[in-house]
């Protein structure tokens, strides 16, 4: 039977008249006209936004810490867009491009599809936020590496004079900095409790150190600096680093029969901490001298 009597069309002929080319992209956070219950359901591009303003204000006329100050903004609330994965939307640099998956920060945000690390979309409530917060606020939230709002910014050509976030955080500095004066000294960090070291340990490897530390309450420095104290990498280094009199002693005592691997059995180190340690000692290994 030849193709022009086929009783099943050709593939080309089943195919839509736009087929091939993306759909038309929607500005950002417009409602989807397909399946918008689905996209509900989903959880997909829903408000991300905490309740800053409300909860836990932060302004440039109640500074209360750096950490907040370089926190600040200006322009709340901000929403992501509503689409899920395989939608289109209009990035301000790259043009129409197609979402491909949300980005893991305190605002959630659609990417775009492509090989390799996915790039946020630079559209809706994120482009406002690049023109009006200052840039440590922009990563901290979002969860943006700097070299990535600082391309964003010199494409939009935003500096520090035309930006509102900027000049309410210099502000703020001045303001903080004239009122520590008159202040008693800053009392010591309040010490972890143990819900909040198995906080750390639970969602410190999963979510981000920007997310830990506003469930917490507490500034991102200690947040991070605890997730590197409970991390079982440097852990193993401490105990690396620190040796005992006993341990000293063993080395002493059997390095130079019995090597590195057999003393690093017995204290529960590394074969390279073993060995730098009886470097350190003066211990050399003595192997046997064959004829």
């Amino acid at each position: 039977m030849s193709m022009a009597s086929s009783p099943f069309p050709r593939r080309r002929d089943r195919q839509s008249p736009s087929a091939g080319r993306p759909p038309e992209p929607r500005e950002a956070n417009a409602p989807s006209p397909a399946t918008p219950q689905r996209r509900r359901s989903q959880g997909y591009g829903q408000p991300s936004w905490p309740g800053i303003s409300k909860d836990r204000p932060m302004t440039a006329d109640t500074p209360t810490s750096v950490a907040t100050i370089n926190h600040l903004l200006l322009g709340a609330p901000y929403t992501s867009p509503l689409v899920i994965p395989g939608d289109w939307l209009v990035d301000e640099l790259e043009g129409a491009v197609e979402v491909g998956g949300f980005t893991d920060g305190l605002f959630r945000w659609p990417t775009r599809k492509r090989s390799g690390r996915p790039s946020p979309i630079l559209c809706g409530d994120l482009l406002r936020a690049v023109r009006t917060e200052c840039a440590e606020s922009v990563q901290f939230w979002w969860g943006f590496s700097p070299s990535l709002v600082g391309r964003w910014r010199r494409a939009l050509g935003v500096t520090r004079r035309n930006n509102p976030g900027d000049q309410a955080v210099a502000r703020a500095r001045a303001a903080l900095a004239r009122s520590l004066d008159r202040k008693a000294p800053p009392k010591a960090p309040a010490a972890w409790s143990s819900e909040e070291v198995e906080f750390i340990r639970r969602h410190g490897s999963k979510r981000s150190l920007a997310w830990c530390a506003y469930m917490l309450g507490r500034s991102y420095q200690s947040v991070a600096s605890k997730a590197e104290e409970l991390s079982p990498h440097s852990q193993r280094d401490r105990n690396n680093a620190i040796w005992s009199k006993s341990e000293e002693d063993l080395l002493r005592q059997h390095y130079q029969q019995r090597g590195s691997l057999w003393c690093a059995q017995q204290t529960g180190k590394t074969r390279a901490a073993v060995f730098h340690r009886a470097k350190k000692l003066g211990l050399q290994r003595q192997r046997p001298k064959h004829p």
